[in-house]
This record gives C-alpha cells, sequence and structure tokens, in this order.
C-alpha cells in the first residue's frame, strides 16, 4: 500500500466518523426533540464539525484523486475498487454541498426565540434522511478502500 492509498484510507475514515458519529447519537433523540433544542444541536454541531469538515472533505477528496492515479496501468481490481470509492465518496460530499448546506444554512436562521416555522418537523426528517444517505456513501466508499487494501495484501503476499 503506498502513501497515498494510506492516507486515503484515514482521512476517508476520519470524515466517516465525523459524519457517523453524530447520527448514531441523535437519531433517536433528534426524532422527538422540540423545535428549540432541534435548532441548538444543529448550530452546536455545524459550530463544531464545519471547519474540521471544511479541510477533511477536500484533503480525502484529492488523496483518493491521486491514489486512483498512482494505480493507474496497475492491478485494475484495485484502480476499479478506488474508482467505486472515489464516486461513493464524491456523492457523499455532493449530498453535504448541494443538500446539507442550504439546509443547514435554512435551520440557522430560524429565531428559537420567536414563533415556530411552520413544517419544521419536515425539515427535521429531511435533515436526518440527508445525514443518513451521506453515511451510507461515505461507508461505502470505505468499505471499497478496506477491499482494495485487503486485495493488494493479499497480491504482495501472494509474491
Amino acid at each position: 500500500m503506498n502513501t497515498w492509498e494510506l492516507l486515503s484510507l484515514a482521512l476517508v475514515a476520519a470524515v466517516v466518523g465525523m459524519f457517523s458519529g453524530p447520527l448514531a447519537a441523535l437519531k433517536r433523540p433528534i426524532r422527538s426533540c422540540n423545535f428549540v433544542v432541534f435548532v441548538e444541536v444543529v448550530d452546536r454541531m455545524n459550530s463544531s464539525m464545519a471547519p474540521a469538515l471544511t479541510v477533511l472533505l477536500p484533503a480525502a477528496f484529492l488523496s483518493l484523486c491521486l491514489s486512483i492515479l498512482m494505480t493507474l496501468g496497475g492491478f485494475s481490481k484495485l484502480f476499479f475498487l478506488n474508482m467505486a470509492a472515489l464516486l461513493l465518496f464524491s456523492s457523499a460530499l455532493l449530498v453535504t454541498i448541494v443538500f446539507e448546506v442550504p439546509l443547514i444554512r435554512r435551520i440557522a436562521t430560524w429565531p428559537t426565540s420567536l414563533t415556530v416555522p411552520d413544517g419544521w418537523q419536515v425539515v427535521r426528517k429531511r435533515w436526518l434522511w440527508i445525514h443518513f444517505v451521506r453515511v451510507a456513501f461515505g461507508f461505502a466508499s470505505l468499505t471499497l478502500l478496506l477491499v482494495a487494501s485487503g486485495f493488494q495484501a493479499f497480491e504482495a503476499l501472494r509474491r
């Protein structure tokens, strides 16, 4: 396993951990919380996680691209597994940029001390669903990277 593949694996694992940790911890409580708690949780998560994800997401994406370049012309299964992992990771990145960030910006405009906006429960469900989809893409990407490194280790042992 080369340096870029190891770095990609570590960065994608860090991103998936940041995606999945809050979802695992908050999935049940967030479904039944009131409006004020929901807005506060989203605001705190965003202020805590956004700085790290702003660095980790592009770094993981770039390292995945570099690891694919390193596997060009080599072990074809490794190339295709890394390519599929990049596509899945890109899907998680797109879900974040296209759906989650605008939704969080919308939630951030809700004043918690004034009237409760109509349909906020629908937004809460959408927020949970977006997180679930993002985690699923992330885990699938990480799984493919682990399978690729397993293939690579097996090939190295066979030689």
